[in-house]
């Protein structure tokens, strides 16, 4: 019994030497924050609510950090970006806004096929009143064309499948 202990605790301390010395050896990720993007763009084209027509705009202010991992060679083979948004939505025509705030939108990019992993919250907006009238959450992989290829969660705004109906009827 003795000998199965010994035996057993040798063995576990090796396995962690092996593991100290194979990450000593691996490049340490670094992380740079970004500069802050601010745009107004089209999010949802020709609502139609009530016989009228508008788009809803999105003046957002985007704020991030990148993590960049790295092989044992020191290339650089993912990125992980970390975002914040304030997004102020709004009716083209009669200025109607609303306002939200989004955080812990993570989006990770294989730099060796180009794949793009975009996990998280992507958009959400909840009226007082009405309750939640968009969200995009979940996950989206896009192959290196920038093709959709999964999607799995609510996707009013980014899937393959849009609903903005109440989103509309809400800044109408």
């Amino acid at each position: 019994m003795k000998r199965i202990v010994m035996l057993s605790t040798l063995a576990a301390a090796m396995a962690v030497m092996l593991a100290l010395a194979g990450s000593a050896s691996a490049y340490p990720p670094t992380t740079e924050t970004l500069d802050p993007v601010a745009d107004d763009v089209v999010l949802v084209e020709n609502c139609v609510v009530e016989g009228e027509t508008f788009d809803i705009r999105d003046d957002f202010v985007q704020e991030g950090t990148v993590t960049t991992f790295y092989d044992r060679n020191g290339e650089p083979v993912r990125q992980r970006f970390h975002f914040t948004y304030v997004d102020r939505f709004y009716n083209s025509e009669t200025g109607k806004e609303y306002t939200a705030t989004t955080a812990n939108t993570i989006d990770v990019e294989d730099l060796q096929s180009g794949q793009l992993d975009a996990m998280g919250l992507e958009y959400h907006l909840t009226v007082p009143g009405v309750g939640v009238v968009i969200l995009d959450a979940g996950k989206l992989i896009y192959n290196a064309d920038g093709e959709l290829v999964f999607e799995s969660g609510k996707h009013q705004i980014l899937g393959s499948e849009t609903d903005t109906d109440k989103f509309c009827e809400a800044l109408a």
